[in-house]
Order: C-alpha cells, then structure tokens, then sequence
C-alpha cells in the first residue's frame, strides 16, 4: 500500500476527508503532532474508526465538532 505525505496548511483536514471520500479510498491517514498520534482509519471512502495515542481524548468527538463547524 502507498502513502501520501503532506503538510495540512496546503490541504486542510475537512478537504482531504472530502476528497477521501469522493475518491473512495481505503487508507490509515496518520495526523502527528509533537508526541500525539491521531488515526482515521477509512473503507471505500467513509470513516470506519479514530484512534489517539492521547489518554483521555476523544477525537471523534473533535472531529464532528470541527467538521460540522
């Protein structure tokens, strides 16, 4: 399986889910900041499962939050 690496200041997180989405892939996309780790775990374009390395967070939450704003 390839990987894309990027930088979110040039494609922000709500349109590389989007075109995740509409592009229908099945991927981990990997967020890093510092010593946090955040997963997206996607299937035919749609999201199947989120995970942190941070105790406590509960990014699903920011993530519908953030995308719905």
């Amino acid at each position: 399986m390839g990987y894309i690496k990027g930088d979110l200041l040039v494609m922000s997180l709500t349109d590389l889910l989007k075109w995740i989405y509409l592009n229908k892939k099945s991927l981990t996309l990997a967020v890093n900041i510092n010593s946090i780790s955040r997963k997206t775990y996607t299937e035919n374009g749609r999201v199947i499962f989120i995970s942190s390395n941070k105790e406590g967070e509960r990014l699903s939450q920011y993530l519908l939050v953030y995308l719905i704003n």
